[in-house]
């Protein structure tokens, strides 16, 4: 099956599964080498629908979390048409209907995924602007800085096949200094116009902190929600 991404589909008129599409990892990490960090993207799908056996419709949310090495990951529209097209069969209580979407999703992503509740909140942390850019990231320089957590906000990149802008706030902990954030800032800023998946753009910024030795823990994308579909990537 092509891609979706970028193209007109109609809903689908019975439930299909097989509209699920992937994309490989190991096509997003062909620039980082042999880098591996561990984490998990949280999907957040707030217009769940699904029928029970009596026709009564349940509109749920729930969060999908996929670990961060699996084989693969849905594509975004793809997961939206197979979640819509849920509404074409009938379950017998939520319980049966979470057992489907894992058990398709296992399929598709070569790992063990998992259904919890939606995650929202973002901690109460110091919060900073992201400063527009062109500069890459300059090294850290030798002093340590406070255990902390910071939320860099108004990051933005494109989406690789509509061009349409990616908006997020990326939430970094680790120990950073004043001059740290200053530098994450400005390169938080050169992703701007850059063409690059939620997950992708994550793992780098993840990946250039470590290799130009930042302090990081972990970094997370709570990217603006779309089509119904929050993406919440965070790698540590």
């Amino acid at each position: 099956m092509n891609n979706p991404l970028g193209k007109k589909v109609g809903l689908p008129k019975s439930y299909d599964p097989n509209i699920l599409f992937p994309i490989y990892r190991s096509e997003q990490r062909s620039q980082l080498g042999d880098f591996r960090c561990s984490g998990y993207d949280a999907w957040n799908i707030h217009e769940l629908l699904w029928v029970d056996l009596d026709n009564n419709v349940h509109h749920d949310e729930i969060c999908i979390k996929i670990d961060a090495n699996s084989v693969a990951i849905p594509e975004s529209k793809s997961m939206k048409l197979f979640l819509g097209s849920l509404v074409h069969e009938t379950f017998s209580n939520k319980a049966a209907v979470h057992q489907e979407i894992i058990k398709q999703l296992n399929k598709l992503t070569g790992s063990d995924i998992t259904i919890d509740n939606v995650l929202l909140n973002l901690p109460n942390s110091t919060s900073v602007p992201v400063i527009k850019s062109d500069k890459d990231l300059l090294a850290a320089n030798e002093s340590k800085g406070p255990e902390c957590e910071v939320i860099f906000k108004g990051f933005r990149s494109l989406c690789p096949v509509t061009d349409q802008p990616d908006i997020a706030n990326i939430h970094i902990t680790g120990r950073l200094s004043d001059d740290a954030v200053d530098k994450i800032q400005r390169y938080l800023g050169s992703f701007f116009s850059v063409n690059s998946f939620h997950e992708a753009c994550v793992e780098k910024i993840f990946f250039n902190l470590i290799k130009n030795k930042y302090l990081v823990e972990s970094v997370a994308g709570h990217f603006e929600r779309r089509g119904g579909i929050s993406i919440i990537p965070v790698r540590f």
